[in-house]
Formats: structure tokens, C-alpha cells, sequence
């Protein structure tokens, strides 16, 4: 019995050495592949994705690398277009990471690189700890871009305007809109916008679209429409030249007829002051065609006309002035003799300023400076 008794013991002595040495085997192995996990996760090797997709002007990965919410200013399109403009085209050669900063829950990445048309630049990447980890306790890394966007940027215009912001329409549903009803302005409130150039358009129903390029590094940067830049819309502006046109042709004619006003008086706003305006230079025309020396203009014809400024004033007003040249016939003033009077032909040009007002969907002339033609006889040159 002792024999045997004393020989279960040392199996038992045995086994319990092999239990520990496997014991051991085991915990080394797991202290082996938690050092490797903790070395796969640790924020070096998130840098080197990084570096690879910056070095590689691969935005997309870049900008997925930092896991951000989506929205209409904030995307991997808005991200690609601010890194190309913020960033260059990158060299695939010679970055350099100069040094890794870690304080707790975040490092800083500092790089050198060179864009390909051989400058040499200097960046920081900046990196965040994950709430959530790699088997439970290894840190995951995301790239911070807060650095690049930027909040609040406002643009100011007139009420009723449309504005585009690199192509998106502003609206409610991605920015805030805060209207001045005395001045009467709209201004757009964006939250957050990746800092650097940017393209905005603004437009109206009857004008031309005003594009501006703006570049924005900080917050509550703005943008406020100068509406010296508005300009009509070509086919209106076109509508008023010819309206000027036919004002001036029409004028002619209602004095060589002598029908009155009548026949333009739809071009001008029907108040009593400007009909009576137009009225006296109807008038003035009238006897400067027949005046009392006995001269008479007998026809005339346009050659041509130019439109020698044409000057919009947001919203309502536009200035024409309308030059034209032109031949005409005529008789000279009666003698002291009497005896017939001389009839010549002759060259004549003239310039005729109009103001517009708009009322409604509709532009009428309320100022008219013209007067009748010069024409004398003028004396030939002598040798």
C-alpha cells in the first residue's frame, strides 16, 4: 500500500508541474497578444493610414478616416474641393512625419510635404481616442478635422433672393434665416462650413446672377451683396433700350403729324406730373420745328442709334441715354428781302436721356430730356 500510495503522489506532483507550466505557456501567449493587439491599435498605426492617404490625395479615405456626420456643407465632395484648395496637389514623395504628440485622449500629428510644384509645407493632423475600443480595452484613433470647419457663416442680400453656396441652394432645412424688415435683407445662417474658398451665387427673377468668391478661415465669417452688383437681366435691359428707341422715334412723329402725345404717352407712368412733362417737351419740339424766324425741319431719317449708358439702380430705377445720328431736309429762315427760302439737306446727331421706374412687372419712363434737332444749314469750309 505505501508503494502504491507514494506513486500516486509523485503522479500527482508530475501533473500538477505540467498544469503549470501550461499555465504559464498560456499566460505568456496571452500577454504576447495583448501586447501585439495593444501595438495594432496603438495611435502610430492610424497615423501611418493617415500620412498614406494625404500622401496619396486621397481625400475620401482621408475624410472617412475621421467619421463625420454627413450634411449638405459637410461631405466627402465639400471635404475633397477644401483640401485641394487648403492643401495642393500633394508629392508622392519625401512627407515626413516630424513628431507625434499624445495627451490623453488625443495626439498631434506634425508632417512635412511637398506639393508638386516643389514647395515645402508644413501641417498638423490632429487625432482622437474612440469612446469605443478593440476588445474591450485597446484604443481606437479617428482624425479630428474641427480644425477645418468652420461655424456661423452668415451671407447677407436683399428679401427675396435665392442664394447658392457652392452649387446648394440655402434653405431652411440646412441653415437659418434671420430677416431685417426695415432694411429689408435676408441674411443665412450656415452652422458649420469647411473653412477656405467658396462660390456664392445670389439671383432674382429679372436680374443677372452675382457670383462672388469668398475665403473663409474663422468663425462668423460673412458675406453682405453689395447691390451695386445687380445688373437686369440682358432681355430686360433690352426691353427698356428699345422702349427708349421707340420713345424717341415716336416723338419725331407725333411732331412732323402733330398728333400730340398720345402715341407715347403708354411708355410713361400715367401721373399728372410726368404726362405734364412729357407734355412741355412735346411743345418745346413742336416750335422748335417751326419756329418764328420761318426755318422749318421739314423730315428727317435715323441713320443708326447707340445706347451710350444704360445705368440700373436696385430695384426700381434705370437710366437710358440713347444717341442717334440722322439726315434730314429742311428750309432756311426768311430773309429780310423775303423771296423763297432755301431749301438744303443736311447731317444731324443728338442724345436723349430717359429714367425708368419699375411698377409691377412693368418699366415706364417718368423723366424725359430731349430736345429737336440742330438743323441749321452749316457753312461749308473754305480752302
Amino acid at each position: 500500500m505505501n508503494k502504491i500510495a507514494s506513486f500516486l503522489k509523485r503522479k500527482k506532483s508530475s501533473i500538477m508541474h505540467l498544469l503549470g507550466s501550461f499555465m504559464l505557456l498560456l499566460l505568456s501567449a496571452f500577454i504576447g497578444i495583448m501586447l501585439g493587439l495593444n501595438k495594432a491599435n496603438a495611435v502610430d498605426k492610424y497615423v501611418d493610414e493617415a500620412v498614406e492617404y494625404f500622401n496619396d490625395n486621397n481625400w475620401t479615405a482621408f475624410y472617412n478616416y475621421a467619421e463625420v456626420i454627413d450634411n449638405d456643407f459637410i461631405n466627402e465632395v465639400s471635404f475633397n474641393d477644401m483640401a485641394e484648395n487648403m492643401y495642393g496637389e500633394i508629392s508622392e514623395d519625401d512627407i515626413v512625419i516630424e513628431e507625434i504628440t499624445e495627451e490623453d485622449d488625443e495626439a498631434k500629428v506634425s508632417i512635412v510635404y511637398k506639393t508638386k510644384d516643389g514647395e515645402t509645407h508644413k501641417s498638423t493632423l490632429d487625432f482622437q481616442e474612440k469612446d469605443e475600443k478593440t476588445y474591450i480595452f485597446f484604443p481606437k484613433w479617428k482624425l479630428d478635422i474641427d480644425e477645418m470647419i468652420i461655424e456661423d457663416s452668415t451671407f447677407t442680400v436683399p428679401s427675396g433672393f435665392t442664394v447658392y453656396v457652392d452649387g446648394i441652394e440655402i434653405t431652411l432645412d440646412n441653415a437659418n434665416i434671420e430677416k431685417d424688415e426695415v432694411a429689408g435683407n435676408d441674411t443665412y445662417v450656415i452652422p458649420r462650413l469647411f473653412k477656405g474658398k467658396h462660390v456664392v451665387y445670389v439671383q432674382k427673377d429679372g436680374l443677372e446672377v452675382v457670383e462672388a468668391e469668398v475665403s473663409w478661415t474663422e468663425n462668423n465669417s460673412s458675406y453682405v451683396l453689395d447691390v451695386e452688383e445687380l445688373q437686369l437681366a440682358q432681355d430686360k435691359a433690352e426691353e427698356i433700350k428699345q422702349s427708349s428707341q421707340d420713345i424717341v422715334v415716336g416723338m419725331y412723329s407725333a411732331i412732323f403729324s402733330e398728333s400730340g402725345i398720345d402715341n407715347v404717352s403708354s411708355y410713361f407712368k400715367q401721373d399728372e406730373a410726368t404726362i405734364s412733362m412729357l407734355t412741355s417737351v412735346y411743345d418745346n419740339m413742336l416750335a422748335a420745328i417751326k419756329p418764328e424766324d420761318g426755318s422749318t425741319l421739314n423730315s428727317m431719317e435715323f441713320t443708326s442709334f447707340n445706347y451710350d449708358v444704360f445705368d440700373y439702380s436696385y430695384p426700381y430705377e434705370a437710366d437710358v441715354t440713347i444717341s442717334f445720328e440722322c439726315t434730314f431736309s429742311a428750309r432756311g429762315k426768311r430773309n429780310s428781302k423775303g423771296g423763297v427760302r432755301e431749301k438744303y439737306e443736311g447731317t444731324s446727331s443728338s442724345s436723349v436721356t430717359l429714367h425708368f421706374i419699375k411698377e409691377g412687372e412693368n418699366w415706364y419712363c417718368n423723366t424725359l430730356n430731349m430736345t429737336c434737332i440742330d438743323y441749321s444749314k452749316k457753312e461749308e469750309a473754305t480752302e
